[in-house]
């Protein structure tokens, strides 16, 4: 991977980046380190329980991910129009995926609230949400192929503001799809 895709290596902090539990001496001095066996901090809601900065390490592996993959694979189109009521949790459910190569393109409608949603949505500070503000109340297909025109994946994902995906939804979409 490093030569692959020429990733340049930093020393980090093992006490904050080491991703098995079973924490040795050794590990201390690892230039690299690498999370072995089955459990993972991205796919183990046990351990993610039992070392809860293990979600805070995942968001910065992401962002860690994000700036040697130039290209999304995938892209998630989403249109809003007035409510929000769900959105956190469609949004979280979105940025928890075991798999991370994606893109998150959000329409949002004008509407009298449209500033407010825009606001409430750039609060994640996550570069791989993209909003777009329709200056009118486009509808929702018209909406939608604007997040399509604006999208860089191989694959395109849909979402409603108030849908909920399983953590492993991309992981296996993108797996069935790439076979």
């Amino acid at each position: 991977m490093i030569q692959e895709f020429n990733i340049s290596v930093d020393n980090i902090d093992i006490d904050l980046y080491h991703c098995h539990p079973s924490f040795f001496e050794k590990g201390k001095e690892a230039k690299i380190v690498h999370a072995h066996g089955i459990r993972k901090f991205w796919n183990d809601e046990e351990y993610n329980d039992m070392y809860p900065l293990w979600n805070e390490y995942q968001k910065k592996w992401n962002t860690i991910k994000l700036k040697h993959n130039a290209m999304p694979l995938v892209s998630i189109v989403m249109t809003i129009y007035k409510r929000y009521d769900f959105l956190e949790e469609c949004i979280n459910s979105l940025l928890e995926q075991t798999y991370n190569n994606f893109e998150i393109i959000l329409v949002i409608e004008k509407s009298d609230n449209q500033q407010e949603i825009k606001e409430f949505v750039e609060k994640y500070n996550d570069n791989r949400i993209k909003l777009i503000c329709n200056k009118k109340r486009e509808g929702f297909p018209k909406s939608l192929n604007i997040a399509i025109d604006n999208s860089k994946g191989k694959y395109i994902a849909r979402m409603d503001d108030d849908d909920i995906s399983l953590k492993i939804r991309l992981e296996e979409e993108v797996a069935f799809l790439e076979n």
